[in-house]
């Protein structure tokens, strides 16, 4: 241990002990900050898991109380949100003034989120306000506090114990017997005779020895090695002394300072200084200035590696000049001190030639860039092995992808095959050659001609080296012939390769020239113009047949744009065209003609057709989707009306019996109640909410029924002709309704004849057309074709045709329901169908339906017991009247059951009472909760709940959400008691889904 040094027992041990306090300290904090964390997240996850879930269930109901301004059900409806954990505060503004709130913010820190109010009617959105939702954070960060201030001392105090048990073992184990090495290493010298190393501690009793007996033993063997081999080096010494000074090569040692405490001769001459002057002098004495701060770099290096360099630098001479040396260095350790062995090397010689290379270089660089030529070289294969700069700048050719190759294999283009010829015969011959002309490919494409000149080179002894020369841009030369031989030629291509054609007509107006392309684009032939006057044409004439105001235009020699024609192709088309042309005159000024040219628009004019007429169908069917929102909204209203009539109806029916006065009257009324749920079912057909059941049907048995039913109920004066296509494949669809479709067709026909009579007309084929549901994608269909020979429709009848409750046959008792259910149908089967008529000429219909390529086997229907059961039921529905008739109709069946016209109530109840209701069965529309907020609700409460949702029209409920939400079953109200027992057996059971 040198003198000085501060030392004191046991600090490698407190080192320890602090380095694994700090240590766990840290891990215990990162670990306690990640842990708090994402509990953090957690929590707030779960706020705004709350805050959705308003937006969710709530807000569509918060929407309708205010629209109709009821204060006394927003305020309950505010006040029973902020009763959700963590929601401290509620308000609604409209039009920046709050309007209704619940509760306040009291916290330092909270969630705040806004839902705009969009109440939506008759498809349009207006937005009647803004609920704000705030959330407190208070309770999350006290949770946060406690959960880290038990974590932090459990841990802290258990490092603590662990410290201080690791501190003990160190101390005891190890750094007491390494005070002990120290102690013996501090007393060691060299030369000296001394005592073996032991260690103070009791032998071990199995007679191995540890690693601090294996190192005790080998400081003692290194101590007996050291002794015999500083005899040794003592003898040698006068040898090494013997090399030093006889060497050749420049050397010196130097104190760390680099103070030369050695020089030999060779570095004295190299330096050009006696060997007195330099001993006691600091290598920096004799170095410029400018090198001092490299050096002691260097010495940096020297004393982390143990050496550095070599490097060049300069000495200053005696006589005041530089020489340039390469050195390089060694760190030499001499017992107790350590010193710099340097050696260095005079290349004052190799300086000089360096120089003058570098200036050969620079002179030739020079030349070779100032030159307007590349310059090349081959080597003695004729291989390319070096090029100048200015190759790259004129050529664009990277020289990298040209050296180590032959010309014969890169793709020059020789200009002249016999003067390619010669110069390889010159190659062969090692003569010079000039003038030859070759084509090179830019990497852009384009060429570059060139002219190379080239002379042979040898070596000393006359070997054939290679050969050097130039390269000339001759580009502009080559390209300005081949353009004038080009030009007449281009034009001529251009010509026969528009896609429009070109016309000449001299002064008389009289055809001189027409492009051949002209008879290709037109389908007219050439002939038909050659020789005519223009006017005078009747291959393409006016669109407006009158010629005088283009003769007006000509005759002021004024230019024309886009002159609009139209003609007639040899295949019977029409063509529709446009031209336009500009005046020539003669270098006298003299007028001699127009030139012009002529495009073919004809995919133009009729693409602007089809365009008007797709758009008077987008209007068309935007009325009927206004008009479809509207109906499905009434006949939600009405299936509410009929419930009650119907279910009551038919429990007291089940009362009486059929000799009763009173039973004939019931029966009256349910089959009244039935016509008015056959007339709201036509309306949520258009609406395309009916109750649906499809399955893979084949149309052609379905026609073939129709047509049974439809002969004996027209007049014999009506003639039925089919022509209905053998083996059409099957659609996905609903076999009642696909009746109910010809059926109204076919209907739509014969009244339209009448009495006077006609032919009806049925036809069925298979097409292809483009998916409603996927434009642009081609698939097989089905087409139905209905065609009648009746007086037609005027047009502002036909865009009317598929409106519900329009009808031309109002004094004949039409409902104006017919076509309009038929336009539901083949919109929910993602089909198509069109009206064509004229007056006096008939109409006929054409259903587009996609093909079902799915399997053909029908599934297998299940049927389950619909008696009736003992299990308990949870009915949700706002009207009390269709509760009450449930409870009857249910209780009737054997059925416990609970009713509720409070959504949220309902929900509260089940929660409660979850393991004892067997079946859930809700109505959709229902203030505060809708129906599918008391699904979701109850589906995260329990999974597998048994779910039946009844709707009398709902936009946004349908089979398939239904499924997605797990809806067992999905009913349209009204619900006889019969079909209501049904879908209760097959809910519970699990069973089929309708």
């Amino acid at each position: 241990m040198t003198a000085g040094t501060d030392y004191k027992k046991g600090r490698l041990a407190r080192r320890l002990i602090v380095a694994i306090l700090l240590f766990s300290t840290a891990i215990t904090v990162i670990t306690t900050a990640v842990q708090l964390y994402a509990d953090y997240d957690q929590d707030v996850a779960a706020i705004h898991s709350r805050i959705d879930q308003i937006k969710e269930s709530q807000l569509n109901s918060i929407v309708a109380s205010v629209w109709f301004l009821d204060n006394k059900q927003v305020q309950l409806q505010l006040d029973g949100l902020r009763r959700m954990p963590d929601i401290e505060f509620l308000s609604i503004e409209v039009e920046g003034e709050v309007k209704w709130s619940s509760g306040k913010i009291v916290s330092s820190e909270s969630i705040t989120q806004d839902f705009p109010l969009i109440h939506e009617s008759l498809g349009r959105e207006d937005e009647i306000g803004t609920l704000k939702v705030a959330a407190s954070l208070d309770e999350v960060f006290r949770q946060l506090y406690n959960k880290f201030v038990v974590i932090l001392i459990s841990n802290g105090f258990k490092t603590f114990l662990v410290a201080g048990f690791i501190y003990f073992i160190v101390w005891h184990l190890i750094t007491r017997h390494l005070d002990r090495f120290a102690l013996y290493a501090e007393r060691f010298e060299l030369g000296e005779d001394a005592p073996s190393l032991n260690l103070d501690r009791p032998a071990s009793k199995t007679g191995a020895a540890d690693e601090f007996d294996k190192l005790a033993n080998a400081l003692n063997a290194m101590q007996l090695k050291l002794s015999k081999s500083y005899g040794a080096l003592k003898d040698s010494e006068g040898y090494n002394r013997t090399l030093f000074e006889q060497s050749p090569v420049g050397q010196a040692l130097c104190k760390m300072d680099r103070t030369f405490v050695d020089v030999n001769a060779a570095y004295a001459n190299i330096i050009g200084r006696p060997i007195n002057d330099l001993l006691g002098i600091r290598t920096s004495d004799i170095t410029p200035d400018h090198y001092n701060l490299y050096d002691l770099e260097q010495l940096t290096l020297l004393q982390k590696k143990g050496s550095f360099g070599p490097y060049e630098k300069e000495y200053i001479r005696e006589d005041g000049s530089m020489v340039p040396i390469r050195i390089f260095g060694h760190l030499l350790d001499k017992g107790r001190e350590t010193f710099i062995w340097i050696v260095v090397e005079d290349i004052t010689q190799v300086r000089k030639a360096q120089d003058d290379l570098l200036l050969s270089e620079e002179r030739f660089k020079d030349f070779a860039e100032s030159s307007s030529d590349w310059l090349w070289e081959l080597d003695e294969n004729l291989k390319f092995s070096s090029f100048s700069d200015r190759y790259e700048e004129i050529t664009g050719i990277d020289p990298l992808k040209v050296l180590g190759k032959k010309r014969s294999e890169l793709d020059w283009v020789e200009a002249d095959k016999e003067e390619w010829d010669a110069h390889l015969k010159d190659l062969e011959e090692r003569r010079p050659f000039k003038e030859l002309t070759i084509r090179l490919t830019r990497t852009d494409g384009t060429f570059l001609h060139s002219r190379l000149n080239g002379k042979p080179f040898f070596d000393a002894d006359g070997k054939f080296k290679g050969y050097r020369g130039t390269g000339t841009n001759v580009t502009d030369i080559v390209k300005a012939e081949e353009e004038l031989q080009l030009s007449e030629k281009r034009f001529k291509d251009f010509a026969e390769a528009s896609s429009d054609w070109f016309w000449e007509i001299d002064e008389t107006y009289t055809f001189t020239y027409v492009s051949p392309s002209f008879e290709i684009r037109t389908g007219i032939p050439n002939s038909s113009c050659m020789g005519e006057k223009r006017h005078q044409n009747k291959a393409l004439v006016p669109m407006d047949g009158d010629w005088s105001e283009h003769l007006k235009l000509l005759d002021a020699r004024e230019p024309f744009v886009d002159f609009p024609f139209k003609g007639t192709r040899e295949d019977g088309s029409t063509l529709y065209a446009l031209s336009s042309g500009i005046p020539i005159f003669g270098d006298d000024g003299t007028f001699i003609g127009y030139r012009g040219s002529g495009r073919d628009v004809t995919e133009m004019v009729m693409a602007d057709a089809k365009r008007e007429q797709l758009e008077a169908q987008l209007r068309q069917s935007q009325r009927l989707e206004t008009v479809g929102t509207l109906a499905g909204g009434i006949a939600h209203d009405f299936n509410n009306l009929l419930m009650p009539i119907l279910g009551y109806t038919e429990i007291m029916l089940k009362q009486l019996s059929p000799e009763d006065s009173m039973f004939s009257k019931l029966e009256r009324i349910a089959r009244a109640a039935e016509r008015a749920k056959t007339l709201v079912q036509q309306v949520l057909t258009f609406s395309r909410r009916g109750e649906q059941s499809r399955k893979p049907t084949n149309l052609s048995e379905i026609i073939e029924e129709t047509l049974k039913l439809i002969r004996a109920a027209i007049p014999t004066s009506i003639k039925i002709r089919t022509n209905v296509e053998d083996n059409c494949p099957t659609v996905l669809a609903d076999s009642t309704q696909m009746h109910q479709l010809v059926m109204n067709l076919c209907t739509n026909a014969t009244q339209a004849m009448g009495s006077e009579g006609g032919t009806l007309t049925l036809a069925m084929s298979s097409t292809e057309a483009e998916l409603l549901t996927s434009p642009g994608v081609v698939h097989p269909h089905i087409k139905i074709t209905v065609s009648d020979d009746g007086p037609g429709m005027e047009k502002a009848v036909l865009e009317r045709i598929f409106e519900p409750f329009f009808s031309t046959k109002k004094q004949q008792g039409g409902t104006g329901l017919g076509l309009a259910t038929v336009h539901g149908i083949v919109s929910s089967h993602n089909g198509t169908i069109e009206a064509f008529s004229n007056p006096g000429e008939g109409a006929s219909f054409e259903v587009l339906l996609p093909v079902f390529e799915g399997d053909d086997k029908k599934e297998a229907e299940i049927k389950e017991n619909s008696s009736g059961g003992n299990e308990h039921i949870l009915f949700v529905d706002d009207e009390p009247e269709n509760g009450d008739l449930a409870k009857a109709m249910l209780t009737d069946l054997g059925y416990t059951v609970d009713v509720f016209t409070d959504s949220l109530k309902a929900l509260e109840y089940y929660g409660e009472n979850m393991d004892e209701i067997d079946l859930l069965i809700t109505d959709q529309t229902m203030p505060n909760l809708t129906g599918e907020g008391l699904v979701r609700n109850i589906k995260s409460l329990k999974k597998d709940t048994p779910i039946i949702m009844i709707t009398g029209f709902s936009e946004h409920m349908d089979e398939e959400k239904s499924q997605e939400l797990g809806i067992d079953k999905l009913l349209m109200k009204p619900v006889k008691m019969e079909r209501m027992a049904e879908a209760i057996r097959e809910a519970l059971s699990n069973g089929y889904k309708a």
